[in-house]
Order: C-alpha cells, then structure tokens, then sequence
C-alpha cells in the first residue's frame, strides 16, 4: 500500500507513513464522514417528501372536515318547530316562509288544486339556520305536481324544481309520452321561469334508456338545467309504472 500523500510503500500494520506523517485511518474517516453526510440528505429527502405528502393530504381533507364541524351541532326541524322554538323573528326563515306561502297560495289560487301540501326543514345549529328547503305540491287526477326550493344560511335561493309523480299501466319505454296536464306543467315551469319545458322533457325523452331489469331514465344537463324522467316497472303491483320526472334550476 502506498501513501495518499507521498507514494512512499508502507509495510502491513503501519497506522502512518513514516515519511510524511500521513495517518492510514484518515482515509476511512472521509469515507466514514461522506457516507454520514449522504444519509443525512437522504434523511432530509424524506423528510420534506413526507411533509409535502401531508400537506396535500391535509389540503384535500380541510373541506369535508369544514363540512362535518359545520353541521356538527345541527338539527333538522321544520319550519314550525324552528318558529315554537326561539327562531321567530329570524330575518332568513320568515323570508323563506313568506316564500313558501306565496308558492302555495298559487297551488291554491291559479292552479286550484282540491289539497296542497307543504312541506319543509332545516338544519338549526347554535347561531344559524342552514340548508333550508321546502316543497309545495298538488294533486290532480291522480298526477301529483310539485314545486321545490333550496336556500342557503343568508336566505339566498340556491335552487327551484318543478317536478310531477304518478302510477300508471302505459310505460314511457312503449309510448313516449306523459299522461301529466300540460298546462300544469307550462304554468309550473312559468312561475319558476323556464320558458321550454316541452323542449327540455323531449330532450330527456331522446336519451331515455333501460339501466337494469324494471328502470329505464332518461337524464340530461343542459346550462343551470338538470331534466330527468324515470319510470320503475312494479312487480306484484295492481298497476305497472311509477312514472316520476323534474326539472331543477341551479342559480
């Protein structure tokens, strides 16, 4: 073995050159000391590799997380449990209230249904209301009409449906065609300001499909429009369809 240092030959066993001094044991703490230095980075590496990992793992979790701490402490009531129990002077409720009795005085009024129904909930947590939703509906020979509405914590109407029900022994699959009134249907889509409900319900005709044994959908979005038109074959039933259809406006 020669010195790293001279090239002076150095006998086995020797732990330095006897020439210059050189320490054979130098060598291997450089060695010792880059192999400590890589492992540190490699350390490093995976350290900043994992922070990064939880960070986006933290980012995609913050919203549900937000979600569940928000609704955490809600309970769902109606309208009239909220006004017997502490909110009957809340601005968003008697709002969305006022609303409600407008859309139903119209089911009673212009469409003059026989019986209207209302039904409505929210989410009521310590401070606010929230998800708040009503439904009026009507019924007229044995077809039951419906309008919908959804409003945020501010009040604010976040979406409308006009939708219609019914039991039937025609399916839509063998005649593509409603049994619903269709002046009922453009004085529904009116109030909720669609101008081509006939346009959107044929639409959703044209994508009409069977999905498994006893349903056929047809469901298109089109612009802030979502149009869907089911029908479910009944077994063991006096009659042979439930025929349900909507059109929903997202605002």
């Amino acid at each position: 073995m020669k010195c790293k240092v001279c090239g002076t030959w150095l006998p086995l066993g020797v732990q330095e050159c006897p020439n210059c001094g050189w320490k054979i044991n130098d060598q291997h703490g450089g060695t010792n000391s880059t192999q400590q230095t890589r492992k540190k980075s490699k350390k490093w590496l995976l350290g900043i590799f994992l922070f990064i990992v939880m960070i986006v793992g933290l980012v995609n979790y913050l919203p549900s997380f937000v979600d569940h701490y928000r609704f955490m402490d809600f309970e769902k009531h109606t309208f009239e449990e909220l006004l017997d129990n502490g909110y009957n002077e809340d601005p968003v409720l008697l709002k969305v209230i006022e609303k409600r009795d407008n859309v139903k005085k119209y089911f009673d009024d212009i469409l003059d249904f026989d019986c209207v129904y209302t039904k409505s909930s929210a989410l009521a947590g310590r401070k606010y209301i929230d998800l708040i939703s009503f439904v009026v509906s009507g019924e007229k020979d044995g077809i039951t009409y419906y309008l919908s509405y959804r409003f945020d914590k501010n009040g604010e109407n976040t979406s409308q449906t006009l939708g219609f029900d019914y039991y039937t022994n025609v399916g839509i699959h063998e005649k593509l065609d409603l049994q619903t009134d269709s002046q009922i249907i453009h004085s529904l889509a009116e109030y909720i300001q669609v101008n081509d409900a006939d346009d959107l319900l044929k639409q959703a005709y044209q994508v009409f499909k069977k999905n498994d044994d006893h349903m056929y959908e047809g469901r298109i979005t089109i612009g802030n429009k979502d149009i869907c038109i089911d029908e479910n074959e009944l077994v063991d039933s006096q009659v042979s369809y439930h025929i349900n259809g909507s059109i929903s406006c997202n605002n």
